[in-house]
């Protein structure tokens, strides 16, 4: 037999391990690519809710913050933070996950 059962097993685990760091890469590649498509979707419509002409005389308690006009730089800034939050935290899972074992 060329491997004993112990280097045979540790051979296993490092192989799946490899795979599974693989399929977890995998994911979090999908999961940026889709953060980053919500958030041009969310920009689009934005703007084009921006454009809309009887968006300023629609004001209630409720909306009267979000409907003017000065608030679209607010939201806009609060999308863009919650973006680079969501790309940090993947970036530092993944670098973590990637680097446990060495």
């Amino acid at each position: 037999m060329k491997y004993s059962t112990d280097e045979a097993l540790r051979e296993v685990y490092k192989r799946s391990d490899r795979l599974i760091r693989k399929r977890e890469r995998r994911i979090r590649n999908v999961m940026c690519a889709l953060s980053v498509f919500l958030f041009t979707g969310m920009i689009a419509i934005i703007a084009n809710l921006a454009g809309t002409p009887g968006a300023e005389g629609v004001q209630s308690v409720y909306g009267a913050f979000m409907l003017s006009s000065d608030a679209g730089a607010y939201v806009l800034v609060a999308i863009i933070a919650f973006m680079l939050g969501i790309a940090v935290t993947l970036a530092t899972r993944g670098y973590r996950s990637d680097h446990k074992d060495k």
